[in-house]
């Protein structure tokens, strides 16, 4: 009976040590990121979006070239990009994201996600992605979506014109 106790006693300090590790790990991997995210963001000095889903494979520079693109207010950005939260990659579900450009101060740029659904980016070459406050109600969705109203859905729809609807005032 002794013994049974003591293997359970090594294999509940086994789980708890086990799950205190996790965690550590995971606050030490927001943090990583976080640092990350704030030297990008005090480098950029221009962000522009793109009416381009944004895709797990990439983003080649002739899909970039091919694309209807808007400035977004770097300010914006920047102000969303230092109250944004943490979140583990594990967890996310992407419905659909545009594809956005940072450029930094040192002509080097980094391609972004911002998402279509609820205030919420991720940067390439950082871990996690980044949930604005107030999601869909914060100026960085807001601006974003209104990016999109005024840039690219007039784009979209001239584009669906046939030749003869063109023709027509």
């Amino acid at each position: 009976m002794k013994r049974l106790e003591n293997r359970l006693l090594v294999l509940a300090a086994m789980v708890v040590f086990s799950v205190v590790g996790f965690l550590a790990w995971r606050e030490h991997k927001a943090a990583v990121a976080y640092r990350q995210l704030a030297i990008i963001v005090s480098s950029v000095t221009n962000v522009t979006v793109y009416d381009l889903s944004a895709s797990t494979d990439g983003v080649s520079s002739n899909s970039l070239s091919l694309a209807v693109s808007a400035p977004f207010p770097i300010e914006v950005f920047s102000r969303a990009a230092g109250n944004a939260a943490y979140r583990d990659p594990i967890f996310a579900i992407w419905k659909g994201s545009s594809v956005a450009v940072l450029t930094l101060r040192d002509g080097a740029t980094r391609l972004a996600r911002f998402s279509y659904y609820g205030g919420f980016f991720s940067l390439e070459g950082v871990p996690g992605y980044y949930v604005v406050p107030g999601g869909h109600d914060s100026e960085f969705h807001t601006r974003f979506w209104k990016l999109i109203d005024e840039q690219f859905a007039t784009e979209r729809r001239l584009r669906k014109k046939t030749p003869a609807q063109s023709l027509q005032p």
